[in-house]
């Protein structure tokens, strides 16, 4: 649910002027790190500081429910993960999922 969410929201961000989307993940000490990159509009600097609250959205209205990061939020602290993100506006984002990795 947290990667379907991220994705959408990438492909949403790269739909006027496209761009390349990219996931990729990688082992990092005892933790697996899931990137999800996009080179779309970035996050507008007022929208940082509540970008994972509920209904919060850059979409226009009818487009979006504003609940896409809430979840990806709300999932990933349920597995023991963080989610962190850097953004430049007119550049993309990148969103790091880091969760335990499972013991071998």
């Amino acid at each position: 649910m947290a990667l379907i969410n991220l994705v959408v929201n990438a492909v949403h961000a790269m739909r006027e002027r496209g761009g390349t989307l990219t996931v990729s993940t990688r082992l990092v000490g005892g933790d697996v790190e899931i990137s999800v990159s996009d080179e779309g509009s970035g996050i507008p600097d007022e929208m940082r500081a509540s970008l994972f609250d509920p209904f919060v959205t850059s979409k226009p209205e009818g487009e979006g429910t504003g609940l896409g990061l809430s979840t990806v939020l709300m999932v990933v602290e349920r597995h023991g993960g963080r989610v962190e993100f850097d953004t430049t506006p007119g550049r993309g984002t990148v969103f790091r999922i880091t969760l335990p990795a499972a013991p071998a």
